[in-house]
């Protein structure tokens, strides 16, 4: 089975939540992990938050995004999305962010791997499966 992660998701993991084990399961029954490459910026930008409350370094932020790009097999080049996302996002009143992750799924027949409810509500009403 083909997974798409999501940043939320990977960002579980990375940071030994207690989602992590859920994540950690789906990833090694998955044959192939995707994301968009917007994933990259996103988690890079999640960790750049944490090292903004100063509650984690630096370097070890970096390994962290470091960690969370090695969990990705295939990544789908934004320019190859935004068309579709966009329109998915006025449709289902999602932001453009969120619906290159459900286009990803569309075009892969992916599952999605994601803890976002509202992403989650998205995706059921495109018929996307998703761990639950």
């Amino acid at each position: 089975m083909i997974t798409v992660i999501d940043t939320n998701a990977a960002i579980e993991m990375a940071l030994g939540r207690s989602n992590s084990n859920i994540v950690a399961d789906a990833l090694e029954n998955s044959e192939w992990v995707v994301a968009p490459s917007i994933y990259l910026y996103e988690i890079a930008n999640v960790m750049w938050k944490y090292f903004r409350l100063g509650s984690i370094t630096q370097d070890i932020l970096k390994s962290k995004v470091i960690e969370c790009a090695a969990l990705i097999d295939e990544y789908i080049p934004t320019s190859a999305l935004y068309e579709e996302a966009f329109n998915l996002a006025c449709q289902l009143d999602c932001t453009a962010y969120d619906t290159a992750f459900l286009v990803t799924c569309l075009r892969k027949r992916a599952k999605l791997l994601s803890f976002d409810k509202h992403m989650l509500a998205a995706a059921e009403k495109l018929h996307i499966q998703y761990y639950s």
